[in-house]
């Protein structure tokens, strides 16, 4: 008899458990981003930037994984003409989708996007209003590094 209740809570703790997986997925396995001066903060993960970067602190870098959610980077980025990205996908798995997107009044425009292939680094830069904010999404699975620099 009081076998049979250990594994009848056994199984119910179990069901929970994967009934809370399913609902909620995975969450970031890992996610830092830094900038020149080695300073390390949390990403903001799955939630959209809404602080400026300082380019006075340099470069932005940053790295993260996930299995189901995007991420994004912490910041938005404004006040210059053009763009540097670099992304290095660091999965051994599956490919990775960086997106730069503007913020917009009522919805955000999806400005460039690469697919960076498994182990692969790509580089591009993009042309943008020094008024505008922007910010990079990576769509999940994803495992990566990299950083955004700005040209005037």
């Amino acid at each position: 008899m009081v076998r049979r209740r250990r594994i009848k809570e056994i199984m119910r703790v179990i069901s929970i458990g994967l009934i809370l997986s399913i609902v909620f997925g995975s969450t970031v396995v890992y996610a830092s981003e830094s900038f020149d001066t080695s300073r390390y903060v949390p990403i903001r993960s799955m939630s959209k930037p809404s602080t400026i970067w300082d380019w006075t602190n340099g470069s932005y870098s940053f790295s993260g994984a996930a299995d189901y959610h995007v991420l994004y980077t912490n910041y938005l980025f404004t006040g210059a003409s053009t763009a540097m990205i670099s992304v290095t996908n660091d999965s051994s798995l599956h490919s990775c989708t960086a997106s730069v997107y503007s913020v917009g009044t009522l919805y955000d425009t999806c400005i460039s996007s690469r697919t960076i292939g498994v182990g692969s680094s790509q580089t591009w830069s993009i042309g943008i209003f020094p008024s505008k904010e922007y910010y990079i999404a990576f769509g999940a699975p994803c495992k990566f590094h990299g950083s955004i620099s700005m040209i005037n």
